[in-house]
């Protein structure tokens, strides 16, 4: 059975600046909650379908090593503006772990929409763990989001009012 985590959260910047920060790697460290801390970043020059991403991240004391792939990436087009990332680890602790970042202009700004598909290793023996890592994921994109709102925060026109962050676990 793969979970799946979504959360949308409003940016005060055009879909193709929001698109560009999160086709860079290195930007995690920049929207990284503090519980969470890059170790190591080994990265492509040049970001396209297929090219890995190497990382080495400390969370809760705890080491990991991830290794994600690009397999999607959909620049900016049309009107309204949407564009589309999606990676998926090819080793990490999860037995499946795909992360899609859609991007959908708006007034003033743009949406972007975190969606997590997952899947703990070692099931039916880790379901014990699900809730925890369902919480764990919820505080790390609220925390993302956070950071990253933060970082286009200019003088912008005000979010819509349905801007609030939204999470979603089925």
């Amino acid at each position: 059975m793969v979970d799946t985590f979504e959360r949308s959260v409003w940016l005060a910047t055009r879909v193709e600046t929001a698109f560009l920060f999160h086709l860079d790697p290195a930007n995690i460290r920049k929207i990284a909650p503090p519980s969470l801390r890059v170790v190591e970043l080994e990265q492509p020059d040049s970001p396209r379908v297929g090219s890995t991403i190497r990382l080495k991240v400390r969370q809760f004391g705890v080491t990991q090593l991830w290794e994600v792939v690009w397999d999607i990436i959909e620049p900016p087009a049309g009107q309204p503006a949407r564009a589309r990332l999606v990676d998926r680890a090819l080793r990490s602790p999860f037995a499946v772990w795909r992360h899609e970042h859609a991007f959908r202009e708006d007034v003033g700004g743009c949406w972007m929409t975190d969606r997590i598909e997952f899947r703990l290793p070692l099931a039916p023996w880790s379901a014990p763990a699900r809730p925890f890592v369902c919480w764990a994921l919820r505080h790390m994109f609220e925390e993302r989001h956070r950071r990253t709102a933060a970082y286009f925060t200019t003088d912008q026109p005000s979010p819509p009012d349905s801007a609030l962050g939204k999470d979603r676990t089925f």
